[in-house]
């Protein structure tokens, strides 16, 4: 930097001292992103928010259909039948359109909106949407949240390479 502190011209931006502004990749990486991981218990309020939400978003929509079948004078019973006859089929694929829908489009679940948190690459880098789909997959492997118990970040952070940070 030079000894006056001045920019050389009004039109060139001043130089810093900074290392953590990642301007060769164009910003797109947050800067120390293990000093900023969510809590643990910050991940479970996560969890239980984020499932309250898809659980009753998915009723509705489930009852919103019913209904619509009903007025347009269809027989819903075959509907009835896929989707409550097999409810762990259903809560699965439920499970699996939130998380990758919020994910994959905006790198966060309503939660993580309330939480002022965002899911990142293990690197810094924004949320892809196939990071976003193995995060999705991997939260299907039994026992999945307990990897929490020993670690801030879980399987399906490991494996697919994301952190959650607060923002």
């Amino acid at each position: 930097m030079r000894e006056d502190r001045r920019p050389a011209s009004p039109y060139h931006a001043p130089e810093t001292d900074r290392d953590d502004l990642n301007i060769e990749d164009g910003g797109t990486r947050e800067p120390d992103v293990t000093a900023r991981l969510a809590s643990t218990g910050l991940r479970f309020l996560h969890a239980v928010v984020d499932t309250a939400l898809w659980v009753v978003t998915f009723a509705m929509l489930k009852r919103w259909l019913i209904f619509t079948l009903l007025v347009q004078g269809i027989d819903p019973n075959p509907v009835v039948t896929v989707l409550y006859g097999m409810p762990l089929l259903t809560l699965a694929l439920e499970m699996f359109l939130y998380y990758q829908f919020f994910e994959g489009f905006f790198g966060r679940t309503p939660a993580k909106f309330l939480t002022q948190t965002k899911v990142v690459l293990a690197d810094g880098g924004r949320l892809t949407f196939t990071a976003a789909l193995k995060r999705t997959l991997l939260r299907f492997v039994p026992f999945e949240a307990l990897s929490f118990v020993a670690s801030l970040t879980g399987w399906h952070d490991r494996g697919s390479g994301t952190r959650v940070i607060n923002c």
